[in-house]
Parts: C-alpha cells; sequence; structure tokens
C-alpha cells in the first residue's frame, strides 16, 4: 500500500507488511522513487521524502530521493519495460 501525501514537503510512503527483506530492499526503494516520480508528475508535488514504513514492526527506512536516484529509477524502469517487448 503506498499513499502519497500532498503536503508542502510532499512525502511518499510505502507501507510494508511482514518483515524487512534484505533482498527485496532495494526493489521496494526503486517502487517509492516511481510513486516520487509519478506524484511529480501527475499531481505537480516534488516529494522531499520517501520512506518504507513496515507497519508491523513499527519500523521507517528512509530512500533517497534526490534527482540522481529519480533519474537512475526511471531509466531502470524503462529498460525493464524494453526488455517485455
Amino acid at each position: 500500500v503506498a499513499e502519497v501525501r500532498a503536503e508542502a514537503d510532499g512525502t511518499v510512503i510505502d507501507f510494508k507488511t511482514g518483515g524487512r527483506h534484505g533482498d527485496l530492499e532495494s526493489a521496494y526503494a526503486a517502487q517509492v522513487r516511481l510513486y516520487a516520480l509519478a506524484a511529480q508528475r501527475l499531481r505537480g508535488v516534488t516529494p522531499k521524502e520517501g520512506l518504507l514504513w513496515y507497519i508491523e514492526r513499527n519500523e521507517v527506512q528512509s530512500v533517497d530521493l534526490a534527482p540522481e536516484s529519480l533519474a537512475a529509477a526511471e531509466r531502470a524502469a524503462a529498460e525493464s519495460v524494453l526488455r517485455l517487448r
């Protein structure tokens, strides 16, 4: 479940159930970055903060939303789509 708060600072929170999975953390972070890009384009909100919130353990992990991180996530997603063709 993801939530984009359209506050002035724009926070993207991706709520996760279960515990943290080291092998999936980079994929989860990429998801948050793609949600941030969607918020920019669809809602005109430029998120400043990205969070993964593991609700069962009440743990929060910050996700880097620097422009270069967002651009890298977008490139990776585009490459994945091209491989599907």
